[in-house]
């Protein structure tokens, strides 16, 4: 994976969001935040171009982490799944198994965990 320095952001509230860094994500990219034994991973469906940084949290003299993802499409379905999860996660990873179902106006996703494959369908109506 490679980041890039300081991605570009325009439109109200981004101006707060600092130490910016892009990368061009691919299909079934994933990212990981780790607190102790515990952590959040993200896996993402599509590519996209990931703005990370750091934003003001509560209180405001504290910060945190902040991801924005974007497309330029005429339009698009930001899938996702965020696997919470305390020791090893539960979740490997995520792909588009749309076209493979043969379905219209949903979304299919294969999950891969632990415990095998399972598929999710997701109405987008």
């Amino acid at each position: 994976m490679e980041w890039g320095e300081a991605g570009r952001l325009e439109g109200e509230g981004y101006e707060h969001i600092g130490q910016v860094r892009t990368w061009q994500a691919p299909d079934g990219a994933w990212l990981s935040w780790r607190v102790g034994r515990g952590g959040v991973d993200l896996f993402l469906v599509g590519g996209a171009e990931l703005f990370v940084g750091d934003t003001p949290f509560n209180p405001a003299s504290e910060r945190t982490d902040v991801v924005v993802v974007r497309r330029r499409a005429k339009a698009t379905v930001f899938a996702s799944v965020f696997c919470v999860h305390e020791g090893r996660p539960y979740v490997k990873g995520v792909r588009d198994v749309t076209e493979d179902l043969g379905i219209r106006d949903a979304l299919g996703l294969s999950v891969e965990t632990e415990a095998g494959e399972e598929t999710w369908v997701v109405g987008l109506k």
